[in-house]
């Protein structure tokens, strides 16, 4: 028996009413994610894949449609919005501080092994200016992982990085959420992103966006299943001319 999705969302419409009138965002969306499992949505800028993690995270309200969703959201941006301030340790501690639970054993020692498990122990005290973007960026997951969120959401939490860094930074990142096996929703418009981190993707149109295809993706890989593998992968080419001609096809009727 398949077990329940920790994330769903059924028949979700989206529309912003303002001075210029009725703005359609999204159409009928429908998706699920199993436990562990890493989803992707991709699409071209401005159809509405952030409107949809907005929605998730509760900061929107839906026009229409319903979410099924187990557990606690926990939201990584585009940038890494680390405080300047203040230590890497305690900017890692934010969340805890808002919840109050700063000082609870349990969860200091969940940061402690969080920081020693991917290379940021010894840069605790430093502050951010003197890391690089891709230590930034780590420090930023640990932040929302260190409250032990459920699901994560991922804004396109690369596209501030040079081409080489993000690659770099990708595979940290998949690497951490692969070993924390956390459920993961990952909003990108770049097609090789999107095939090397996810396990299923969702390619939407232009706006008002609806789900266009679900690709559920099978890469022979070496062992972990990472980024930088899942490229050498004698499928990823293959995925990736499909995906692409999909969206060719959706830009020449824009």
């Amino acid at each position: 028996m398949k077990a329940e999705p920790l994330l769903s969302l059924e028949h979700i419409s989206m529309t912003f009413f303002n001075q210029d009138g009725v703005l359609p965002v999204l159409d009928d969306i429908s998706f699920s994610l199993q436990q562990g499992e890493i989803g992707a949505l991709l699409g071209p800028s401005g159809c509405g894949k952030s409107t949809i993690l907005n929605i998730l995270s509760g900061l929107l309200a839906p026009t229409g449609g319903t979410i099924n969703r187990q557990g606690t959201i926990g939201y990584m941006f585009q940038r890494d919005h680390l405080l300047d301030w203040r230590t890497i340790y305690d900017n890692v501690c934010i969340g805890l501080e808002i919840q109050h639970l700063q000082n609870s054993d349990l969860h200091q020692q969940k940061i402690e092994r969080l920081l020693r498990t991917y290379g940021l122990w010894e840069f605790r005290k430093r502050y951010p200016t003197e890391l690089s973007g891709g230590m930034r960026q780590r420090a930023a997951l640990i932040r929302t992982l260190a409250v032990d969120p459920d699901i994560l959401l991922l804004d396109e939490p690369f596209s501030a990085l040079d081409s080489q860094t993000r690659l770099t930074v990708s595979e940290d990142i998949c690497n951490i959420i692969r070993q924390e096996k956390k459920t993961t929703l990952l909003v990108t418009h770049d097609i090789s992103e999107a095939i090397s981190f996810a396990d299923t993707i969702y390619t939407l149109s232009k706006r008002p966006a609806k789900i266009r295809t679900t690709y559920h993706i099978q890469l022979t890989t070496e062992q972990p299943h990472t980024p930088l593998n899942a490229r050498k992968a004698p499928e990823f080419q293959k995925y990736f001319n499909i995906i692409w001609e999909e969206m060719m096809q959706d830009a020449s009727h824009s």
